[in-house]
């Protein structure tokens, strides 16, 4: 395992950690983090090989790299075939909720209207109960953190059990 790489142990304790944490802006926003974090990680794989430090210039470059937003990931992660168009809205809708909160004047709670019409809107609950045979849980908050978990649990078995594309020959070759 490189350096600085997840495990997902590392995923599990992390969405446990969050269904303790008691505020609400906490939970949204480290939420987001955690699925942005892998979203990237997955579209690596879908990438050429790199060097950590080409890795990063994408992935960040000081705020400045093509796939440094959250936004930027969903849509190349889409359009190289990661998932669908379902998945895609889910990942919308968890940018936009950790939005609000990361940028609320004030505090606000699952139980705001915006936010609560974005979490029932989700659909990844419907397949995490389906897989874990339990029943899908309701509340806003519950529904975000079931979709954060469904989510970094598919890209993280993905990033580790898919090996990367062959890339196709170079156009331009110095």
């Amino acid at each position: 395992m490189a350096k600085g790489e997840k495990k997902e142990s590392d995923i599990v304790f992390a969405v446990l950690a969050l269904e303790r944490l008691k505020e609400d802006r906490s939970v949204a926003v480290m939420a987001g983090a955690l699925v942005d974090y892998w979203l990237g990680r997955a579209i690596l794989t879908r990438l050429r090989e790199m060097g950590s430090k080409e890795q990063d210039a994408l992935l960040d470059g000081n705020g400045f790299g093509p796939l440094s937003t959250f936004h930027a990931k969903i849509w190349i992660g889409y359009s190289v075939g990661l998932y669908a168009s379902e998945a895609r809205d889910d990942l919308l809708k968890i940018k936009r909720v950790r939005n609000l909160f990361a940028h609320a004047d004030e505090e606000i709670e699952f139980a705001n209207k915006d936010v609560a019409k974005l979490c029932l809107g989700l659909v990844a609950p419907k397949h995490l109960s389906k897989s874990t045979m339990k029943p899908e849980r309701q509340s806003p908050r519950d529904r975000y953190l079931d979709t954060i978990h469904h989510l970094t649990a598919g890209f993280s078995i993905y990033t580790r059990a898919t090996a990367r594309r062959p890339h196709a020959p170079e156009v331009l070759s110095y």
